[in-house]
């Protein structure tokens, strides 16, 4: 048994034995559960405490990403994250999305009264947000926002918008997500090349 064996058993105890011993989980160890733990174990410990789920994705680093654009494709979301997610029709409100000049794929901005409608891709790890944030680049910043499905269900998520310096770029013709699935999703994909890996010791193969 290797050293680093050894150590992942006495993390395990510890966490099973410091967690249920709590009525509600302290500060102490919420943070101990996922400096030690994989994202599974620490859901099924915080669940076992009667945390409401919103709760526990956040506290878990999951969160439900809300998309309007290119990655509404799910070939596109698993080209970026290399992952497959629980995914629901969605909307937001006081959000318009419009078409970047001289580009395929659009931009979301604030707009007092708009909805704009598009996928909810649901329970996105920490690694598969970083890949995203990177895909998105300087010109898009992660904010957080309400989604709302069609059966009214509310949900917290975060989502892309064009930050405030690059919103000239925007153009005034909305986005067709149905037009971009019929003309440009295919060289979408064919131009798209990946990302190199976000952790250096995740092998490249």
């Amino acid at each position: 048994m290797t050293d680093r064996t050894k150590a992942g058993m006495f993390h395990f105890i510890g966490v099973v034995l410091r967690v249920p011993m709590t009525q509600a989980p302290s500060v102490f160890a919420d943070l101990f559960v996922l400096t030690v733990f994989p994202i599974p174990i620490c859901f099924y410990i915080m669940t076992q405490q009667g945390i409401k789920l919103n709760k526990v994705y956040s506290l878990c680093g999951l969160m439900n990403i809300f998309t309007y654009g290119s990655l509404m494709f799910p070939a596109v979301m698993k080209a970026v994250t290399g992952r497959e997610f629980p995914s629901r029709k969605a909307r937001v409100k006081k959000y318009a999305r419009f078409k970047v000049e001289g580009e395929s794929y659009p931009g979301l901005t604030p707009s007092v009264g708009a909805v704009t409608d598009g996928i909810l891709y649901l329970n996105v790890d920490p690694l598969s947000v970083k890949r995203l944030d990177d895909f998105e680049g300087e010109m898009y910043e992660r904010v957080e926002m309400q989604a709302d499905g069609l059966d009214g269900e509310s949900f917290p998520a975060h989502a892309y918008i064009i930050r405030a310096q690059y919103r000239d770029r925007l153009s005034s013709s909305k986005w067709d997500p149905a037009r971009f699935e019929a003309e440009d999703l295919r060289e979408f994909m064919a131009s798209y090349r990946g990302f190199p890996p976000t952790d250096p010791s995740e092998p490249t193969g």
